[in-house]
C-alpha cells in the first residue's frame, strides 16, 4: 500500500490564535522593541510571555486533543511545561504514561513534574504496563485513597527499555522535544566550531529513524504520532539548521498509512517575523546561515 503523503502550510493569518499573537505584539511593542523581542524576558503574572511559536504548540495541542479522549498516551519529553495536565487527564479519561530524561538534571524538583504530580517510580509503571494483575491491585489501592492516578512518569529517554510491550499506545505525543534525542551530535545548536562538514547528517538520520520505528511498533494499529518541534530554535544539527529533506527520511522510514506535514507561522503574514535580536545576530555571526523567522514543523503520522 502506497503512503499518503501531504504537506499543508498554517498560514498566520489563517490561525485561530492569529488576534491573539497578534494583540501580545501590540502590547507588549514597547517592552519587545527594548529587550531586542525577547518575549521570555517580559513576566506576565509572574510567568514568562509566551513566544509566538510557544503559541503556535498551544494551538497545535488543542486541534488535536479530541483524538485523546480515552485513549493510552504515550508524552516522550513530559516537561513540566506539558500541556497534560492532571484535571486534563483525569477529564479526558486518558491513560497516561510521560518519559523525560532531565528529572535527573540539578536543579529539577519532583514537585514540578506536571502539575505538582508525585513522581512514580518505574515499578509502578512497570506494573501498570508490563503486569495487569499487579497493576490492578495497586490501582484498586489508590482507588482506596481516592487518587487513583492515571499519569506515571519514568526518568528515561526514549526509547526506553522499559518500554517493551508493542502496540499499547493509541497516540504517541511529543512537542518540542525531538531535536533534543540526540542534541549531542556535531553542528547542533551548542557546537559551537562546527566546520560544516554534512557527513553528521546521515549518521543522525539513522538514530532518528531507528526511534520513529520504535515508536511505530510501540503504537496500535490506526495510532497517531503526533510530533511537533522548532525549525532554526536549538537541538539537533537537522532540526536547529533546517535540512527538512532529512527530516522527512526520518518519518517516511515506516509504512505509515498517512503522513502529514504542517508548517506553523512559516508564512507569518500579518505578523512580524519570530526572530530575536540576539538569535539573528547569532545566526549571521556565530552560524553563519540565512535565517529570517523561527517556526513550528509538525508531523501527524497514522499507522
Amino acid at each position: 500500500m502506497t503512503m499518503q503523503i501531504d504537506f499543508v502550510e498554517k498560514p498566520c493569518r489563517q490561525c485561530p490564535t492569529f488576534d491573539e499573537c497578534k494583540a501580545i505584539d501590540e502590547t507588549y511593542r514597547a517592552q519587545l522593541e527594548a529587550n531586542g523581542w525577547n518575549y521570555r524576558q517580559i513576566k506576565v503574572k509572574g510567568s514568562p510571555l509566551k513566544t509566538p511559536i510557544r503559541q503556535c504548540t498551544d494551538t497545535i495541542f488543542k486541534q488535536y486533543a479530541p483524538f485523546f479522549t480515552g485513549k493510552d498516551i504515550l508524552e516522550i519529553g513530559c516537561s513540566t511545561s506539558s500541556q497534560f495536565t492532571l484535571p486534563f487527564i483525569r477529564e479526558q479519561s486518558i491513560r497516561y504514561v510521560g518519559v523525560e530524561p532531565r528529572s535527573s538534571s540539578p536543579g529539577w524538583r519532583l514537585s514540578m513534574l506536571p502539575r505538582r504530580l508525585i513522581y512514580k517510580p518505574y515499578n509502578v509503571i512497570a506494573a501498570k504496563i508490563i503486569n495487569p494483575l499487579t497493576s490492578s491491585l495497586y490501582n484498586q489501592i489508590q482507588r482506596m485513597k481516592r487518587k487513583a492516578p492515571r499519569a506515571y512518569y519514568m526518568r528515561d529517554r526514549f526509547p526506553s527499555p522499559h518500554l517493551t510491550t508493542p502496540a499499547s499506545f493509541d497516540v504517541i505525543f511529543a512537542s518540542s522535544s525531538i531535536e533534543h534525542w540526540h542534541e549531542d551530535q556535531p553542528g547542533s545548536s551548542e557546537d559551537l566550531a562546527w566546520n560544516g562538514d554534512l557527513s553528521v547528517l546521515e549518521a543522525g538520520v539513522q538514530m532518528y529513524q531507528a526511534d520513529i520505528r520504535r515508536a511505530y511498533e510501540l503504537l496500535r494499529p490506526q495510532g497517531m504520532l503526533l510530533i511537533d518541534c522548532p525549525i532554526h530554535v536549538h537541538g539537533n544539527v537537522i532540526f536547529f539548521r533546517g535540512f527538512l529533506d532529512h527530516i522527512k527520511r526520518i518519518f517516511e522510514s515506516v509504512p505509515w498509512t498517512s503522513l502529514t506535514y504542517e508548517s506553523w507561522r512559516l508564512d507569518y503574514s500579518g505578523l512580524r517575523p519570530y526572530l530575536p535580536d540576539a538569535r539573528r545576530d547569532a545566526w549571521k555571526t556565530v552560524y553563519k546561515q540565512p535565517v529570517e523567522n523561527l517556526w513550528i514543523f509538525n508531523v501527524i503520522a497514522r499507522k
